[in-house]
């Protein structure tokens, strides 16, 4: 099983949030090993990350805590994260939200 989630990426305005979840029935690899990627508009690589999600559990993280005000201006406008996954399945929620707490949501699957 393998994850590989879109992830588009709000105006500055916006900070973009993600919630993966690593659902399993049963004992599968411990933690996942989950890259984030980020890609210019142009779609080349800006930089990457990575997250440890425990089978059975979820991790929340926003794009501005994921990379430095430094690397999300290197991004531009136009940037998106790829969300990738060779040790399990993953799926979760990701969203918009504005400084006064009003937010988007919408879930994704992964493929």
């Amino acid at each position: 099983l393998s994850t590989r989630l879109f992830l588009r990426l709000g105006e500055p305005a916006y900070d973009t949030f993600c919630h993966l979840i690593y659902p399993a029935s049963r004992r599968w690899v411990s933690m996942s090993d989950t890259a984030i990627i980020l890609y210019d508009g142009a779609g080349c690589e800006v930089a990457r990350s990575r997250l440890e999600i425990p089978c059975s559990g979820s991790r929340l993280w926003y794009y501005r805590s994921q990379f430095d005000e430094a690397t999300r201006a290197r991004a531009g406008r136009g940037a998106y994260i790829i969300v990738r996954d060779t040790t399990c399945r993953l799926f979760g929620y990701h969203g918009l939200i504005d400084g006064d707490g009003r937010f988007s949501l919408d879930h994704m699957f992964g493929f």
